[in-house]
Parts: C-alpha cells; structure tokens; sequence
C-alpha cells in the first residue's frame, strides 16, 4: 500500500461527496499538494531555516505549490493513473475503507493543526 496514493484516493472520495465531484480527481491531486506544501513549510520551520533570506514569500509559496502541484498531477492525473488508483482501492471491504477515512481526516486536521500551532 502506497500511502501517498491512499491519502489522494481517501481525499478524492471525501471530494465525491461535495459539488466538485465532476473535477474530484484533480482537486484531490491540488488538495494533496496543498497538504503536502503545509507540511513543507512546517519541516522548513522546525529546521530553522529563514527562506524570506534567500526568496520573497510570495516567490517561495509559488514555486513550492507550482512544482507540488505540477508533481501530483503528473503522478495522478497523467495517462489517468488515477483510473488504477480508483479500480485498486475501490474494491475495499467496509472497515478498511473507515480506516481510510480515519487516516486521510487525520492527515488533513494535522496539517493544518501544526502549521496553525507553529
């Protein structure tokens, strides 16, 4: 189990509950790298480095969630790998997929929790 790719299918099936379902599997490839980015910002923070020293902030976040984002729409939406993502998971039996859920809201709340808190 890749769990990169589980985090992106459980946020694509939270995405399928809302009015983005049509565009769910690259919202969830944004949503992913937005996530992704937070915890970036957060491991950057804890290891002291000051990036306002080399680059202006505005320069940082767009460099950072354009290449995020151009990587994740690469790995998932490309050649619609997301079609075997979906086909790979979607075959999950009730208590894993609750597993999933738990998993990808608990991803979610602590990205944001530690950039928060940080």
């Amino acid at each position: 189990m890749n769990i990169y790719k589980y985090i992106y299918f459980g946020i694509y099936r939270l995405l399928l509950k809302t009015s983005a379902k049509d565009v769910a599997e690259i919202i969830a490839s944004v949503w992913l790298s937005i996530l992704v980015g937070m915890n970036f910002i957060f491991f950057i923070k804890c290891l002291g480095i000051e990036v306002r020293e080399f680059l202006s902030l505005k320069v940082y976040f767009s460099l950072l969630y354009g290449i995020l984002i151009l990587i994740n729409l690469y790995v998932f939406i490309w050649k619609k790998k997301y079609k075997t993502i979906i086909e790979h998971y979607s075959t999950e039996k009730t208590n894993r997929k609750n597993i999933r859920l738990i998993v990808t809201l608990c991803y979610i709340t602590l990205s944001f929790l530690t950039l928060i808190l940080f």
